[in-house]
């Protein structure tokens, strides 16, 4: 269905590129403000999704308006990068999810009490990224990582 509707995307910076070919199942990067980080997350997230029908993605940070200010403005924001795809409908985009046109998803969390730890336990998600994990409580990550699978 997306053939039909070209997106174009940023390319990737070559350390970029590397990190997305890993076959690695767990990679933590780092680096300063603006190094690309962010944009390499959201562009991943989007070529997983659009290939992989029914793919659970989420992006947390500790506070909910922080995860949304740096995944939902900006010039490589979510709905700057999927705007083709969005007026075309094959995407559809609210303050903290994107749905793909073949059920792949992408939610934008936070973890900053101990709820967040009940609210996901038992849903499994396929990829799951922390940003500014540095700011979270290693239990918070620990038990949020334990419902990360992927099937065959």
């Amino acid at each position: 269905m997306a053939n039909e509707c070209v997106l174009t995307l940023p390319k990737f910076k070559p350390k970029q590129q590397v990190v997305f070919d890993s076959k690695a199942t767990e990679i933590l990067f780092g680096g300063d403000t603006r190094a690309g980080k962010s944009f390499y997350i959201r562009k991943a997230y989007i070529l997983f999704c659009s290939q992989i029908p029914g793919l659970q993605c989420d992006i947390f940070r500790l506070h909910n308006d922080d995860v949304i200010a740096e995944n939902m403005t900006g010039e490589t924001s979510f709905p700057i990068l999927l705007d083709v795809w969005t007026k075309a409908g094959l995407v559809r985009i609210n303050q903290t999810e994107i749905v793909f046109w073949n059920d792949s998803r992408i939610t934008l969390e936070h973890c900053s009490d101990d709820i967040v730890m009940l609210k996901h336990q038992g849903i499994a998600k396929h990829v799951r990224t922390f940003c500014e994990s540095c700011q979270i409580l290693e239990r918070r990550i620990r038990a949020l990582t334990g419902w990360v699978t992927m099937s065959e």
